[in-house]
């Protein structure tokens, strides 16, 4: 009796030291199986072509962070609301189909103006949904309403670090309940912790990364798409002269690494708009973005309108969008 309670003993550690030994067996995975996963991934489309093509076809679920930033008036929340309401485009016409968490630490998030950019989706998918002519195409389009798009955001007013903190801490748990959540956008990121930690810097870029931590899990548990918005800070040259300052996105060297992509928004330069566009004036001139930081597309950029209907390219040479 005492041999087999010895054996059985032995048996079980063996058996606990065999697993302890192996603590990567079962999670590894071939890069054919990331492959094939990545390639059935759906984008999320900013309606701007050009700016999708520079992406490789949109803002990619598990694809990292997107770091959208710029001057204020460039349109980062435009984009961003844009993003909210188009991944709600159905199946058929391409689209993800699932939902939005938008985290606002500014009251940028408008609903009278995502109304608008609502409304112009629904337009744009009745028109495909003729131009297709088919019964599945207008039952697509028909489950698509300013109704249904209100209601696929879940909005989180924040007012500062610890409220912004504590939604992203408890991001995990909330995508549980609403499995159907495909993106994720903090508008802005910037605003809390440049308010909260105005002389602790070190303090600022621990915490910093640790959101960026846990926003990148995140993306890889959930298989959504996540969008943050900076703001733009001068970077003053060597020796605090004003010879080669520079304007770029707040936050540091230390936040810079963490976005897998990096956009930065402005307003396009006269050099980069075409001729027959040059009489664009006030809210219709163009925007440019710039893809400035990217781990698998080259670098670029694209010219984009703000419009009534929501983000949109910029018109071609006959007048409509290209």
């Amino acid at each position: 009796g005492n041999i087999n309670t010895h054996e059985g003993f032995s048996h079980h550690t063996n058996a606990h030291t065999h697993t302890a030994r192996n603590p990567l067996a079962g999670i590894g995975e071939s890069a054919l199986d990331m492959y094939v996963s990545n390639e059935k991934k759906k984008p999320i489309f900013t309606f701007v072509q050009s700016l999708d093509n520079m992406l490789g076809g949109g803002v990619m679920p598990a694809g990292g962070i997107y770091e959208i930033a710029g001057v204020p008036g460039t349109g980062k929340t435009q984009i961003c609301m844009q993003l909210a309401a188009n991944t709600q485009i159905p199946a058929y016409y391409e689209g993800v189909g699932r939902e939005a968490v938008y985290i606002d630490s500014e009251g940028s998030f408008l609903v009278e103006r995502f109304a608008q950019i609502s409304r112009g989706l629904c337009a744009h998918l009745n028109m495909l949904s003729t131009h297709h002519g088919t019964k599945e195409a207008l039952e697509a389009a028909n489950k698509v309403s300013l109704k249904t798009l209100l209601e696929g955001v879940h909005i989180f007013r924040v007012f500062d670090y610890v409220e912004q903190m504590a939604v992203i801490t408890h991001l995990d748990a909330y995508i549980q309940q609403h499995p159907n959540i495909g993106l994720v956008v903090i508008d802005s990121l910037t605003f809390p912790y440049r308010h909260s930690f105005t002389d602790r810097m070190a303090e600022r870029s621990q915490a910093l990364l640790q959101v960026g931590a846990v926003l990148n899990a995140l993306a890889v548990k959930h298989n959504v798409a996540v969008v943050v918005t900076n703001q733009m800070t001068t970077k003053v040259g060597k020796n605090g002269q004003d010879d080669g300052s520079l304007i770029v996105p707040a936050l540091g060297d230390s936040w810079a690494h963490v976005p897998t992509c990096r956009l930065v928004l402005d307003w396009a330069p006269i050099s980069s708009v075409p001729s027959y566009l040059h009489h664009l004036q006030g809210s219709d001139r163009l925007r440019i973005a710039r893809l400035v930081k990217s781990n698998c597309q080259a670098s670029g950029t694209a010219l984009y309108q703000v419009k009534m209907e929501g983000v949109r390219d910029a018109p071609n040479e006959e007048g409509s969008c290209m």
